[in-house]
């Protein structure tokens, strides 16, 4: 608690070890807030509740842990069990998927085939940078998203490269497209304006023999994370 001292973290370390139920499992999850509200905005999103949250924290859930000997050799698997709510602590694990399943139920897989077959024919004919090269085209590319500016390949050096990531990016927006989910608090990005705009979360993560990884709107999302500090000091 020393490394904390005098700063908002040590007030929800000291609130978890309070509130939190006994357990002799290792979870992980994101911090809300504290009970009290309907609304919240622990980061750029903001998370709006039914109802007053009369709990004392709320926590969003989302990896266990399991080890036989410590921490650092821990592995990490996705939650796949709501955790009990009680007085105290309101956890929330909404239920998500994708629209290709049965009747009323999601499914856990995509429908886009023939985009990807395309996709894969682009990367086979791209000349890749180096490492060196990669990083400077990813800060013109974040600088692009941070001001809202459209990304053009042909604006680049390396065209063909760029619409290959294009590409992708058309491949994921129709995944996340696909994704649905229920039984959490509406969310929403505040604009320059403080207009707010409804949203699905910040992403879905989605579990499969490949491993484990995050659907995201990046260009929307990174847009208001970028601004999210700039917005707020105008507001101030």
């Amino acid at each position: 608690m020393t490394h904390y001292e005098g700063h908002p973290v040590q007030d929800i370390l000291l609130a978890c070890l309070r509130w939190l139920p006994d357990t002799d499992n290792i979870y992980q999850g994101d911090f809300i807030g504290f009970g009290g509200k309907e609304q919240y905005r622990p980061n750029t999103i903001v998370y709006d509740f039914d109802d007053v949250v009369m709990e004392n924290l709320i926590i969003a859930p989302h990896t266990q842990y399991t080890t036989t000997t410590t921490l650092k050799d821990a592995k990490a698997k996705p939650l796949s069990h709501n955790l009990d709510c009680n007085s105290d602590c309101l956890f929330i694990k909404p239920n998500a998927g994708t629209s290709i399943g049965q009747y009323n139920k999601y499914g856990s897989k995509f429908d886009f085939k023939n985009y990807l077959k395309f996709v894969r024919q682009m990367a086979s004919m791209v000349t890749f940078v180096t490492t060196k090269e990669a990083k400077e085209l990813k800060k013109e590319l974040n600088s692009h998203i941070r001001y809202g500016i459209h990304i053009n390949s042909e604006d680049f050096e390396n065209e063909f490269l760029i619409s290959l990531w294009i590409s992708v990016k058309n491949l994921k927006m129709i995944a996340l497209g696909q994704c649905r989910h229920r039984w959490g608090p509406d969310a929403y990005l505040i604009d320059e304006g403080g207009n707010p705009e409804l949203v699905d979360a910040e992403g879905y993560v989605i579990h499969n023999k490949i491993g484990s990884y995050k659907l995201i709107d990046r260009e929307w999302f990174s847009h208001a994370n970028f601004n999210n500090q700039r917005w707020a000091k105008c507001e101030n």
